[in-house]
């Protein structure tokens, strides 16, 4: 019996045992080895065995925690002290800057009084100046605070249906809130909603949210924020870095353009009716420029469809700027410019 005989034989024999004793797991490991994964004598062979690392199962309050834990020193709380000395807790704010810079839902700044926010560990500040976003609905604000730590914006727009996110808020005076949930829409999936031109109506949706979720911050499994909860809505993570971009520029005002019309998406069947590619179907309209039946297929030069929205092409243009909108009439290519004006 020569040599090469004898080990494929002791191999047959010690797979045998082992799928016995242990079941598949130990084959499978010694499988890896590659002198007898060339010889193909055990099940399953290599690749398709344990992996060398340990797989990890995490539980849902695992993944909780873990992502509460990198974001919640990254997201501050909003305090109200009433007229009449009552002090409340109002809602989250998510640390935009690390010099004091912050932003949270229009609901947080509701009450009448002076506001104050607080950073994990305790430091504060009375919130300075308030600024509004028009579009958005969001609040920026800023406080005289430094080194605070800087809150992770995750690209929202790669979010998935049925996706786990985490809705947290943290008041500082107790334990903080926290719990799982999933995207039963993303900002990808328009369906039949109506957009007006101007505002950043981009929104996702999660599995059974109420007012509940109202202001609270909304993380991925790494505690980065994908967005803040308005209402049965979230605004994502995508129009927070825009408006910020607007904030940042001019802190004393965000001004967003109105262009006098509103619209809605068309694409796969709906779009081989009308005779067009996906685009935006102006549904009402007082702008000179457009009619209602008018589909927009591209503005700004680039087209429009898949992730590429009208108004996230929009909200990048001043006031009283031009934009060159490519559209479809009655059938007919056709090009327009429009001007938006500011909102009020």
């Amino acid at each position: 019996m020569n040599k090469t005989f004898r080990i494929v034989f002791f191999a047959a024999i010690v797979a045998f045992v082992l799928n016995l004793l242990f079941g598949r797991i130990l084959a499978a490991k010694v499988s890896t080895w590659p002198f007898l994964n060339r010889l193909k004598i055990l099940s399953p062979q290599a690749p398709i065995v344990i992996n060398q690392r340990e797989e990890i199962r995490i539980t849902e309050n695992g993944q909780l925690d873990e992502a509460v834990s990198a974001a919640k020193s990254k997201i501050s709380a909003v305090y109200l002290q009433e007229p009449n000395g009552n002090i409340k807790f109002m809602g989250p704010a998510v640390n935009l800057t690390s010099e004091g810079e912050f932003v949270a839902f229009k609901e947080v700044f509701s009450g009448r009084g002076d506001y104050f926010v607080f950073l994990e560990g305790g430091r504060n500040a009375s919130v300075g100046s308030v600024v509004s976003d028009p579009a958005s609905g969001l609040i920026f604000f800023r406080a005289g605070l430094e080194s605070v730590p800087v809150a992770a914006l995750a690209d929202s727009k790669s979010l998935f249906s049925g996706e786990k996110v985490f809705v947290f808020s943290n008041n500082f005076g107790s334990a903080w809130q926290g719990w799982a949930s999933y995207l039963t829409r993303t900002e990808n999936e328009r369906g039949e909603k109506v957009f007006t031109a101007g505002l950043s109506q981009r929104s996702f949706e999660l599995a059974n949210q109420s007012d509940q979720e109202k202001g609270k911050i909304i993380l991925n499994s790494r505690g980065e924020v994908v967005g803040i909860a308005a209402g049965k809505e979230v605004v994502p993570s995508d129009v927070l870095k825009s408006a910020m971009v607007k904030y940042l520029n001019n802190k004393e005002k965000i001004v967003a353009s109105d262009y006098d019309f509103a619209y809605t998406e068309v694409y796969g069947p709906k779009a081989a009716i009308l005779k067009t590619s996906s685009g935006s179907l102006v549904v009402s309209s007082t702008n000179p420029a457009l009619k209602v039946g008018d589909v927009i297929v591209s503005a700004g030069g680039l087209k429009l469809g898949g992730a590429v929205f009208l108004e996230e092409i929009l909200e990048k243009y001043e006031i009283g700027q031009e934009v060159s909108l490519g559209l479809v009439r009655a059938g007919q290519n056709i090009d327009v410019k429009i001007k938006g004006k500011e909102l009020r």
